[in-house]
């Protein structure tokens, strides 16, 4: 599945915490 630019770095978010 691809994500989005923002959806992408709401991702990256979440995982940074």
């Amino acid at each position: 599945m691809k994500a989005a630019p923002h959806q992408r770095l709401v991702m990256v978010g979440d995982r940074d915490g």
